[in-house]
C-alpha cells in the first residue's frame, strides 16, 4: 500500500502539462500498473477510505453514541437494541439493521456488552414452548367465556428488560395495557423503598404519566403489581366498565 501511495503522489507533482505514464511510474514504484491508475482515476480506493465511505454512521457519531449509551446505563436507563436504532435515526437520519447494531456493540465491546438484563429473564426465554403457550391461550378462552369478558374490556400487561448496555444497575420496565394504552410503570433496582429523585429527574409530571417504584430486583414483584393494579390500573379502567369485568392478562 506505501508504494501506491508513494506513486500517487508522484503524479501529483506532474504539471499539467505532463502526460502521465502509468507504467513507468507504476514500474519505479514496484506497484500494479492497473492498481495505480484506477485509484488515480478515483475509480478504486483504499480500503479504509472505502469502509468509512460504506459507514452509515461518522466515527465521531458513533463515539457520540457510545457516550449517550454509557450515560443511560449510568442513569440506570440502559437502552434496548430498538432504542439504539432510534438513536443513530435521530443522529445521523439513516436507517440501520439489527446487524448494524450487532456490529455496532461489538466494535465497542470492551464498554458495551449486550445480554438478557438477568438470569430471570434469560430464563423466561428458555422455557417458551408450543404446549405451555396452548395451555396458557386454552385457559385465557376459558375465562373469557366464563366472565363474558367483552374485548374492550381486555388488558395486557408485560415487563421488560433493557439489554444493551454497560453493566451495572439496570432500570425495568412493566406496561400496557389494550386497546387504550395505560401509564407505564418504572421499576428501579434498590434496596431502599424510595426513588431517588435523579433517577425521574428528566420525566415532566405536566407531560408525562407514569409509575415509579422500586424493588431489590428490579423485577416486579408482589408489591410493585399490586401498587400499578391500585393506583394505574383500576383508577383509569373502572368507570369504562361500570359493573362489568375487566380482564388483566
Amino acid at each position: 500500500m506505501p508504494r501506491i501511495n508513494d506513486a500517487l503522489q508522484r503524479i501529483d507533482t506532474l504539471g499539467s502539462s505532463e502526460k502521465i505514464s502509468y507504467c513507468k511510474i507504476a514500474k519505479d514504484a514496484r506497484c500494479d500498473r492497473s492498481t495505480l491508475s484506477r485509484r488515480h482515476r478515483g475509480v478504486q480506493v483504499d480500503v479504509t477510505t472505502k469502509n468509512v465511505r460504506q459507514r452509515k454512521v461518522t466515527p465521531q457519531q458513533e463515539d457520540d453514541l457510545v457516550q449517550y449509551t454509557i450515560g443511560l446505563t449510568e442513569r440506570h436507563f440502559p437502552p434496548t437494541r430498538e432504542m439504539i436504532k432510534n438513536f443513530v435515526r435521530g443522529l445521523a437520519h439513516v436507517e440501520v439493521s439489527e446487524t448494524w447494531v450487532t456490529h455496532f456493540l461489538q466494535r465497542h465491546r470492551d464498554v458495551l456488552s449486550n445480554r438478557w438484563t438477568s438470569p430471570m429473564a434469560a430464563d423466561r426465554h428458555a422455557a417458551d414452548s408450543w404446549g405451555k403457550c396452548k395451555a396458557y391461550f386454552d385457559l385465557l378462552t376459558h375465562q373469557i367465556n366464563k366472565y363474558s369478558v367483552e374485548p374492550r374490556h381486555t388488558y395486557n400487561m408485560d415487563e421488560k428488560g433493557f439489554m444493551a448496555g454497560v453493566i451495572g444497575k439496570q432500570k425495568r420496565v412493566f406496561s400496557k395495557a389494550s386497546f387504550k394504552p395505560l401509564p407505564p410503570s418504572l421499576i428501579f433496582q434498590a434496596d431502599s423503598a424510595n426513588v431517588q429523585s435523579n433517577w425521574v429527574s428528566d420525566i415532566d409530571k405536566k407531560k408525562h404519566s407514569v409509575y415509579t417504584t422500586v424493588s431489590p430486583s428490579g423485577w416486579s414483584n408482589d408489591d410493585a403489581g399490586l401498587g400499578w393494579v391500585e393506583q394505574v390500573f383500576n383508577p383509569l379502567t373502572k368507570d369504562k366498565a361500570r359493573r362489568k369485568w375487566r380482564l388483566l392478562t
